[in-house]
């Protein structure tokens, strides 16, 4: 193992980790701590699946998987967040720290290419200050603070220190005098500011340089200028395989952004959609059955047909209200709701595969893919290659191999899931 790596969610462990494939690495992600897998990995990455648990329950998970990693030897642990804050940020940095005690941890969470940067210490998502985007109104996790430090310190008392964009436009001798004055401050977490590509790229030269023992914290961004930094040979790796079998493609997530993809994917010939009533799925057994009967029924006569297939959720603004009305009724918060729709979503999904054998398979929502993956009884997600930034395609390795696209919820143009269905099919 040279390189080891924590997520939060699996389709962040995946955009990540495939940084490394796409290089030549022997990359997988790993649902659950596994010895014999790792061994023969060049790239660990493990899916702690924490972001929307109770921080406490974060924090073990996460320092859970760091004991697990700590006997390795690797050239650096990085722990992957979400690229727009969500989840237990402060609480798995501590985790981590707690663990492997570097000097310092490295904090840089900016992404420019996917339009996320932080400016002055405050986070923007294309051009707005992130708590004023719809990452505020998520679900499970709403962001409620622009600030990166701020954020960090609502779960951890650890002292922080910031690098900003004027310290950056200074040079590798700044940075490093920066990093020298957070240790002499006894501040072991550093937050930089990143607002081009460019910038994280400095980040990662100068701390290399500096010679420090850090642990890194960060989105795929950032990632992917550590893979430049450590792998100076480029061998690249594409995916070529050509489905036999219709794709199936399962969008779980409600970000606006999915949802217009999903309008783009509907609108393709031999393309059918499904759509399950969110409602439905926070109600008594009896109706949750009745209503994934109903969706499975639908999808299986599209494959019949030879259609592709698309199952979604219910999405709009008064679905969501309707499916946490009906949850909060049951006495469920609306992350326990969300929650019971990834999983109904996620079973029958893993139930058309199966009867099938289908093995083309396109999933955006982190945790609607680790639901179908968890009913499909996978195990690791071998990556290889990327249809687009965001969009690492794969093997999922479990009861039988299925090749598969994740997406998180916020990435990807209009055109996103119809390049992935495309790409299952042998377009380029």
């Amino acid at each position: 193992m040279k390189f080891a790596i924590i997520a939060d969610d699996l389709t962040g462990a995946n955009d990540t980790g495939v940084q490394f494939a796409r290089r030549g690495l022997h990359a997988s992600v790993l649902l659950e701590p596994d010895p014999e897998a790792a061994k023969d990995l060049d790239v660990v990455v493990i899916d702690t699946d924490s972001r929307s648990l109770p921080k406490d329950d974060a924090y073990r998970k996460v320092k859970s998987v760091s004991e697990y990693l700590k006997p390795y030897t690797v050239e650096f642990v990085y722990k992957k967040i979400d690229s727009t804050m969500r989840g237990n940020i402060g609480a798995e940095i501590d985790a981590v720290y707690d663990v492997f005690q570097p000097e310092l941890v490295i904090i840089a969470p900016a992404y420019p290419k996917n339009k996320r940067i932080v400016k002055g210490g405050d986070f923007y998502l294309d051009g707005t200050l992130l708590h004023e985007t719809e990452m505020a109104n998520d679900p499970k996790t709403p962001v409620t603070s622009p600030n990166v430090a701020e954020i960090i310190r609502a779960q951890s008392g650890r002292s922080i220190h910031q690098v900003t964009s004027e310290d950056l436009q200074s040079g590798y001798s700044k940075i490093q005098e920066k990093l020298a004055e957070a240790v002499r401050q006894s501040a072991p977490y550093v937050v930089f500011d990143a607002m081009k590509e460019e910038d994280l790229r400095l980040i990662v030269h100068a701390v290399q340089e500096s010679g420090r023992r850090v642990v890194w914290i960060g989105s795929a961004g950032l990632a992917n200028h550590l893979c430049k930094a450590y792998l100076k040979r480029q061998q690249t790796q594409k995916y070529h395989h050509h489905s036999r079998s219709q794709v199936l493609t399962v969008v779980g997530s409600v970000n606006r952004n999915s949802r217009s993809q999903l309008d783009h994917l509907l609108k393709l010939p031999g393309v059918e959609g499904v759509q399950m009533k969110s409602h439905l799925a926070v109600q008594e057994e009896e109706t949750v059955n009745r209503e994934k009967e109903r969706i499975a029924t639908l999808a299986s006569d599209a494959i019949k047909r030879g259609r592709h297939v698309v199952l979604y959720t219910a999405g709009d603004p008064e679905d969501i209200t309707l499916a946490n009305g009906v949850g909060a009724g049951r006495g469920w918060d609306p992350r326990e709701v969300s929650d019971r729709i990834s999983r109904t979503l996620g079973e029958t999904a893993a139930g058309l595969i199966r009867d099938f054998r289908l093995n083309a398979l396109v999933m955006t929502g982190g945790d609607t893919a680790k639901q179908v993956c968890s009913y499909l009884g996978v195990k690791e997600f071998q990556l290889i290659d990327e249809v687009e930034i965001g969009m690492p395609i794969g093997l999922l390795r479990g009861d039988w191999p299925v090749y598969a696209v994740t997406k998180a919820g916020g990435f990807g143009a209009a055109n996103a899931l119809s390049k992935a269905l495309k790409k299952m099919q042998g377009e380029s």
